[in-house]
């Protein structure tokens, strides 16, 4: 199955996928999903800078707006996109997997990922196509300067999203509520047997190690030092 898989993309950079992959799929997801504006976040692996600037590039010349929220958990990525304005969302991240890896969950406007049924493998042959066609991706070169990354999350959505961190702590129900929509319900995540899938977080790590699997409100907690 490769980079596309049942319910998101991931695997090694520069072996499995590459910047053009990124851009060509940033390049035809307007068009799969159906939403001319993405939030976009990623989280803190060496790789995810570049894939993120790969990403923007084709996302804006297909004419999309870029909502980019800059380093972020996968949750607060889930909780911006129910709770915003953007009609779908993509989180660079290889979850739990090594270091090297990285990849992409997209998302819906209400939250609910994009599968292998519903869209990424649509993604997959038109990227393949894009790609085999010979005809050149966008360049990139230019977005750093023309659309930089943030260096962190905007206060005042952090603040937001650590205000319902805090409610959710307090009333017992944190764990494995990653997924959560404005009506606050929980998501199941499609696949081809339709079973549950994890929803990981990809920030708990530090650059260059491997992940450790850990509940979700536990890696959003160190990261964003919840107070007591």
């Amino acid at each position: 199955m490769g980079f596309f898989k049942a319910y998101d993309m991931r695997g090694t950079f520069g072996k499995d996928f590459t910047a053009d992959t990124v851009r060509a799929v940033g390049e035809a997801l307007p068009g799969v999903v159906g939403a001319k504006k993405f939030l976009v976040g990623r989280d803190i692996r060496l790789t995810s800078r570049t894939v993120r600037d790969a990403l923007v590039a084709g996302l804006l010349s297909a004419g999309a707006e870029v909502d980019d929220i800059g380093p972020a958990t996968t949750p607060m990525v889930y909780f911006f996109t129910a709770n915003g304005n953007c009609g779908a969302s993509v989180q660079i991240t290889a979850s739990h997997n090594p270091a090297g890896d990285n990849g992409m969950k997209v998302s819906f406007g209400d939250a609910m990922p994009v599968g292998y049924a519903n869209g990424i493998g649509e993604l997959e042959k038109i990227a393949a196509a894009r790609l085999a066609s010979g005809r050149p991706v966008p360049p990139f070169a230019d977005v750093p300067a023309l659309f930089p990354a943030p260096e962190e999350p905007d206060a005042a959505r952090l603040a937001r999203y650590v205000e319902w961190m805090r409610e959710r702590r307090n009333s017992g129900n944190c764990e494995n509520s990653s997924r959560i929509s404005s009506k606050d319900s929980t998501r199941r995540a499609p696949s081809r047997n339709s079973a549950w899938q994890p929803l990981d977080c990809g920030m708990s790590t530090s650059p260059g190690t491997a992940n450790t699997a850990r509940p979700c409100s536990v890696a959003c907690a160190a990261v964003i030092k919840l107070p007591d």
